[in-house]
């Protein structure tokens, strides 16, 4: 990529963060669709919905990528806006696609918007997995949240689908599948990858399905071995996270030895 269309696309990169945030915080006010997100996500119970305080989570995720946004100005940063490219700008789109789409209560089109955004952002954390720690940071945790996001998103359009249904026997299956595949996913990329980021907002998202099904404003226990597994997930993904973080210290001080 030339040093021209690196310093536009990053120029546009930065557009295209701000209009990410306006249309979220327009949409949290419910200036979009007439309602705000956690409304239309009340209007589909799910037994996998984390908690509300959950998706505090994308405070972090907003601030970092604004950091990313201007650091990737500055012509020191080149190389990593290159490495990333024009997915950063397709997440964006797709971001703000998948705003309008759940607003105005469209799931199905929603999870396939996901989806495409999931795509946009596997090829970024592949693309910097050998850059700086806030780099691979920044991007692992909003891989790992939009994997969550969209396994979430399957269930309401479930839910939607067959409302009755919700916490059936097989929805209870399939919510502790879900947790299974959160769990492998973790634990595969603590032992492949030097960044814990990715199993630390697993190990969030499990936390928050926990606190819904525990808590009395909640499901207050109503689904024992939905409980059970989520409990099983969090301490596995934990001590795998530990685990890793432990190695990867090891490692750094026999290679500054």
């Amino acid at each position: 990529m030339k040093k021209e269309n690196t310093r536009l696309l990053s120029i546009v990169n930065l557009i295209a963060y701000l209009l990410t945030i306006t249309i979220n915080i327009l949409a949290q006010f419910g200036i979009i669709g007439g309602r705000t997100t956690s409304e239309i996500s009340k209007m589909y119970p799910t037994l996998f919905t984390p908690a509300g305080i959950t998706f505090a989570i994308w405070g972090l995720i907003y601030s970092a990528l604004g950091i990313y946004s201007v650091l990737q100005l500055f012509k020191t940063s080149d190389r990593v806006v290159r490495k990333v490219g024009w997915p950063f700008l397709v997440s964006c789109l797709l971001n703000i696609a998948w705003t309008f789409a759940w607003q105005n209560d469209c799931i199905l089109l929603s999870l396939i918007i996901l989806l495409m955004l999931w795509a946009s952002l596997w090829l970024i954390d592949q693309r910097v997995k050998n850059e700086g720690t806030f780099v691979r940071s920044t991007f692992a945790v909003y891989y790992a949240w939009i994997t969550v996001a969209t396994i979430a998103n399957a269930f309401v359009l479930a839910a939607k689908i067959n409302p009755d249904e919700y916490d059936s026997v097989t929805s209870q299956f399939f919510v502790m599948l879900a947790l299974a595949l959160v769990t492998i996913l973790a634990v595969t990329r603590n032992m492949k990858d030097k960044n814990t980021s990715y199993a630390i907002t697993m190990a969030w998202a499990v936390a928050g399905v926990l606190i819904t099904h525990i808590s009395s404003n909640g499901y207050d226990g109503r689904y024992p071995a939905v409980v059970f597994v989520g409990i099983i997930a969090e301490i596995v993904i934990d001590i795998s996270t530990i685990v890793s973080f432990s190695l990867n210290n090891e490692k750094k001080e026999i290679s500054n030895n």
